[in-house]
């Protein structure tokens, strides 16, 4: 006995009615805001942070013309990570474009460090306060981040970069108000920008995302 293939039965007009008013609803929604904007908030938020402390310091005298201009080469590739990593922590499929921000970030910690000249004077601060001026400066761009992460779906590397970006406005502003040597920058610089970079990434695999967009 051959089986007859069932009719398609006709929907109910509830049915349609229900979808359609669904539809209508989900297009009506307004669209969240694109990579793009994310990328800005943080940049923002991470550069404008610099700028501000740069602007307040030469108003103030804590920093002067003469040390902007011995430290512009150094700080140059930062600048570059910072703006970088922006972009690639949130374009959407970008795995290259991130390993490479994330080698141009250690290029430029590497610089950081071989580009600041000896100074044999001792400091009348102990190191760690740059540490911690570093991290706190980092705080705001680093909450900045984070919600912004929270848009689209969880990626270990893209969490990484989105840490370089708010970790390298703390590298920064150590270039405008530090002049202790190579070794200086090397055991309180560095692990404040490593450290930034590792709590946004573990804070944001802790969080919820609002969106699983890639």
């Amino acid at each position: 006995m051959i089986d007859q293939p069932l009719a398609p039965q006709p929907l109910r007009s509830e049915a349609l009615s229900a979808a359609r008013a669904a539809m209508l609803a989900e297009a009506a929604r307004p669209r969240g805001q694109g990579w793009k904007a994310s990328a800005g908030f943080v940049a923002g938020a991470a550069l404008g942070s610099f700028v501000l402390i740069a602007i307040g310091g030469l108003i103030s005298g804590a920093v002067t013309a003469d040390l902007l201009v011995r430290h512009a080469v150094a700080m140059a590739p930062v600048l570059a990570v910072c703006t970088a990593a922006c972009v690639t922590a949130f374009v959407p499929r970008g795995r290259r474009s991130r390993l490479a921000t994330l080698a141009l970030g250690l290029s430029a910690a590497v610089l950081l460090v071989l580009l600041r000249e000896p100074n044999p004077l001792p400091s009348s601060s102990p190191g760690w306060v740059c540490t911690a001026s570093h991290v706190g400066v980092a705080v705001l761009p680093g909450l900045i981040a984070l919600v912004t992460l929270r848009r689209s779906a969880f990626n270990v590397l893209r969490a990484i970069i989105a840490g370089l970006a708010v970790g390298a406005s703390g590298a920064l502003v150590g270039e405008l108000v530090c002049e202790q040597g190579p070794l200086h920058v090397l055991l309180f610089h560095l692990p404040a920008w490593l450290f930034s970079t590792a709590v946004v990434a573990f804070v944001s695999s802790r969080l919820t995302p609002r969106s699983f967009a890639p």
